[in-house]
């Protein structure tokens, strides 16, 4: 995607260089439509070059999430895996995208299971009550919203710094959260990496997510 769109920089730098000093006469006007010509299938390559640009870049955004479009549960990230699908494979997904995201769902399965969480993560995880959504538009759907690290947590400030209801803290301090008449329960934690969520503090969320659970 980028280098179409550096391809088309270059043609457009260099179309006028290349052309060697004009003559006179005759030749010059020969020339001159050979110029004329040239400059135009450049910059007809470099529009057609530049439409391709912007079509990629929103097939690339097509995807605002990934699991549920019904969930209870929704996690916000800032990064997207490499995955085209809503539908989602997590052992797929997980081979194809690496360590940094089995951490991801590994955590996420963690905070939403009762049993086993690798079971559920493999076989349960994002198909009927979760989601991971990746735009700033929040889900009116879900009842618990968990954001992500502090750069999710600047992307939905709106909600963050919202002073309708208190922005609550954990012992640690670690996990902030409001219970939000509208949206629900909304938990502002570390990004989902074990050195800054560790099961400790999983465990913590899990009491957190399971009072909600029972007042609403």
């Amino acid at each position: 995607m980028t280098s179409l769109h550096h391809i088309a920089q270059t043609l457009d730098s260099t179309a006028v260089r290349k052309i060697p000093t004009e003559p006179t006469g005759a030749a010059k006007i020969f020339q001159f439509h050979c110029r004329t010509n040239i400059l135009h299938s450049v910059f007809t390559l470099k529009s057609r070059i530049q439409v391709n640009w912007i079509a990629l870049r929103r097939i690339e955004n097509l995807l605002d999430f990934i699991g549920s479009s019904q969930p209870k549960i929704v996690l916000y990230l800032d990064n997207q895996p490499e995955w085209q699908q809503v539908r989602v494979a997590v052992p797929e997904l997980i081979a194809l995208n690496g360590n940094h995201w089995r951490k991801i769902l590994s955590i996420f399965a963690k905070l939403c299971s009762t049993d086993d969480w690798r079971v559920y993560r493999d076989q349960h995880l994002l198909q009927h009550q979760e989601q991971i959504c990746f735009t700033e538009q929040v889900n009116t759907v879900a009842n618990v919203h968990i954001f992500s690290g502090k750069r999710c947590w600047q992307r939905f400030a709106s909600i963050y710094q919202s002073d309708t209801e208190p922005l609550l803290a954990t012992a640690g301090q670690a996990l902030f959260y409001r219970q939000d008449k509208t949206l629900g329960l909304c938990i502002f934690s570390p990004y989902f990496d074990y050195r800054q969520y560790p099961n400790v503090l999983i465990a913590e969320t899990k009491l957190l997510m399971e009072a909600w659970s029972n007042i609403d």
